[in-house]
């Protein structure tokens, strides 16, 4: 069964409004898989606190529920996987 939807989309840029107003600024995730998760690719030391933001925002944006961060900037493979919370609140919307 090859279904595209199910191949994953690189750097497919996401429109962001901010209260019904489109913003000039596009986000492009590394990769959306499955149409429904996240995956942002780093190489760096260590994680700063920026990447999980850029993550989290994405995941806003989107409305997915479901991230990951990799990082392969050390010998071995680093990763924080996130799940959205509805809890946390939306001020930004996607159409």
């Amino acid at each position: 069964m090859n279904d595209e939807s199910n191949d994953p989309r690189t750097e497919d840029p996401v429109t962001v409004f901010y209260k019904e107003v489109e913003l000039h600024t596009k986000y492009k995730p590394d990769f959306i898989c499955f149409g429904e998760v996240v995956v942002e690719l780093k190489a760096l030391t260590s994680f700063s606190g920026t990447e999980e933001s850029q993550v989290l925002n994405y995941l806003k944006v989107t409305r997915f529920k479901v991230g990951l961060l990799l990082n392969f900037g050390n010998p071995s493979l680093e990763f924080e996987r996130y799940v959205w919370s509805d809890r946390w609140g939306s001020s930004l919307d996607v159409k």
